[in-house]
């Protein structure tokens, strides 16, 4: 009846969350290769130190972050209109915590700041 229907909602939302977090490792595990690649493929060429080597990795960690970040951005905005399941409960939860810390915001107002939240984070 319902409690197997929910059950199986339940494990589905699992399988899904797992196989989400398995994509963004492999790629991230990609773009650590790519970029292993790349800092490789310049390792024999003449005139590069240590200095600019080190310039080069951190280059690299930063767009990696950066793109890292991104995908981890996408992924949160899915999750949040996907999940039917969740997410009103979500909300509720997070509007009423922060209806606690802000007693005097407006509804506007936390829903700008859930917005930032999901955003920025």
């Amino acid at each position: 009846g319902f409690d197997e229907r929910e059950q199986q909602r339940n494990r589905r939302q699992r399988q899904e969350k797992m196989a989400l977090m398995l994509s963004v490792r492999r790629t991230g595990m990609v773009l650590a290769a790519r970029a292993a690649c790349a800092r490789s493929s310049t390792s024999g060429v003449s005139g590069f130190d240590e200095r600019e080597r080190a310039a080069e990795t951190l280059w690299f960690n930063k767009r990696e972050e950066k793109v890292l970040r991104e995908l981890l951005q996408k992924i949160k905005m899915q999750a949040d209109t996907h999940d039917s399941v969740n997410a009103p409960a979500v909300v509720a939860a997070e509007t009423k915590a922060l209806k606690a810390i802000c007693p005097g915001a407006s509804d506007a107002e936390v829903q700008k700041l859930l917005d930032w939240k999901h955003t920025a984070f």
